[in-house]
């Protein structure tokens, strides 16, 4: 009679604890990792990711991984040779590109220093070049011919509104 267990203790309740003992180990077995999946502005994705060890290879979360199923050798080789192809493709273009680049810098170089000259003699001369511009707009505006011009202008306006009027009563 001292063999069945005391009440309260029922196989429904040891299994729940076993259960319970075994989801708390794998909790602390598994590895908490984070996602190095460099996005587009060039920070990581850091989302956190559970591996079963701490050797497992796995460096995606699920949303970036990538490989679907396993690849084995002869995967790999095929694809290292398609990489050897394409590069043998860009390769004599490659070096055209490279000269194109090197000019393209040695050109943007010069205009920099362009920049740079044109901003000093702004700087040292002491009128901005607003002010110039302004200047030169007051002598233009202030000689005979310009103010003929926009006399000429300021008539036919004022003849074009007069008749309009007239003709509209």
């Amino acid at each position: 009679m001292d063999a069945q267990p005391k009440r309260g203790y029922g196989l429904a309740r040891v299994t729940s604890c076993f259960v319970k003992s075994v989801l708390k180990e794998r909790e602390t077995m598994t590895n908490i990792r984070y996602c190095s999946h460099i996005m587009s502005d060039g920070h990581r994705c850091n989302t956190p990711f559970r591996t079963r060890t701490t050797m497992s290879s796995k460096r995606f979360c699920d949303e970036h991984e990538t490989v679907i199923g396993k690849q084995n050798r002869r995967r790999k080789e095929a694809s290292m040779i398609d990489k050897s192809k394409f590069l043998d493709k860009i390769m004599p273009v490659w070096d055209e590109h490279e000269t194109k680049v090197k000019e393209l810098q040695d050109k943007n170089e010069q205009l920099k220093e362009r920049i740079m000259i044109l901003e000093d003699i702004v700087r040292e001369d002491g009128l901005g070049i607003k002010k110039k511009v302004q200047q030169i707009i007051r002598e233009e505006t202030s000689t005979n011919k310009f103010k003929d011009i926009v006399e000429a202008i300021i008539v036919k306006r004022l003849k074009k509104t007069l008749y309009n009027r007239g003709e509209e009563e």
